[in-house]
């Protein structure tokens, strides 16, 4: 729950703020149960080198990434923003998720990210509904494997948008 992240020292007392893993290496096993953001705020966000996020079994339903700060990076990721380090994802369902860019999962800078045993349902983003990962300084590898993606919306690419320079990229 969030409560157990803030005592942890990740997650502010601000609603409308995201669990800041930056520089840290944060594991969330859930077995099963749902965290449910309400359209308030996104889960995590990270940048910076050494940020690391395993996220196992969880549910991430309606996170929303919102314009109301003064930086552009408000408005990426829905549930997660990760801006450099490693992001682990294993049998987690992301639906309902919100942003102008990556309804789920933004991604961009020096980062390796696997997806395994997912599900992306109903996200919505204006660029990448499901995940949006970009590389233009450093790189980025996106590995995506027996993951589904339905009823995403968005207006340049449904499920995932990749502008990779130097990257490697593997989708089974």
């Amino acid at each position: 729950s969030f409560t157990a992240l803030k005592s942890l020292g990740a997650c502010p007392d601000n609603i409308h703020a995201a669990c800041d893993f930056s520089g840290k290496a944060l594991i969330l096993r859930c077995n099963g149960k749902t965290l449910d953001a309400k359209q308030e705020k996104r889960f995590f966000c990270a940048s910076g080198s050494g940020s690391s996020l395993e996220v196992h079994g969880c549910v991430l339903t309606r996170g929303k990434a919102s314009a109301l700060g003064v930086a552009l990076q408000d408005d990426l990721g829905g549930a997660i923003r990760i801006q450099a380090g490693t992001l682990i994802i294993q049998s987690c369902i992301f639906q309902s998720g919100y942003s102008s860019v990556g309804g789920a999962i933004y991604a961009s800078g020096t980062v390796a990210i696997t997806i395994s045993s997912a599900e992306f349902k109903s996200n919505t983003g204006n660029s990448g509904a499901a995940i949006y990962a970009a590389a233009s300084s450093g790189s980025l590898t996106l590995t995506i494997s027996n993951t589904t993606f339905q009823s995403n919306r968005g207006t340049n690419g449904g499920a995932v948008v990749s502008e990779m320079f130097s990257v490697s990229r593997e989708i089974h």
